[in-house]
């Protein structure tokens, strides 16, 4: 799957449309090598999102990162 969307990020970056990559950021199941990752495939266009749980989405395994946490995740991509 990791491999798909790095496909089509290639795809969208190599197209000349303007594009920006979003990924929401669920502890437990994201680590800073994924971000690293994630913001290598984005050619540097990814903007992060902390999860919260809510009405829409319950809470989930992993939990929510802290504030700190999910600043440290940013500053690790920008």
């Amino acid at each position: 799957m990791i491999r798909d969307i790095g496909i089509s990020c290639e795809l969208i970056l190599s197209s000349g449309i303007e594009a920006v990559f979003r990924s929401t950021l669920v502890k437990g199941l994201h680590t800073p090598d994924d971000c690293r990752s994630m913001a290598a495939a984005a050619g540097g266009r990814l903007r992060l999102q902390r999860f919260r749980s809510g009405e829409t989405i319950g809470n989930v395994e992993g939990g929510v990162f802290s504030e700190e946490e999910f600043r440290a995740f940013t500053r690790m991509i920008s």
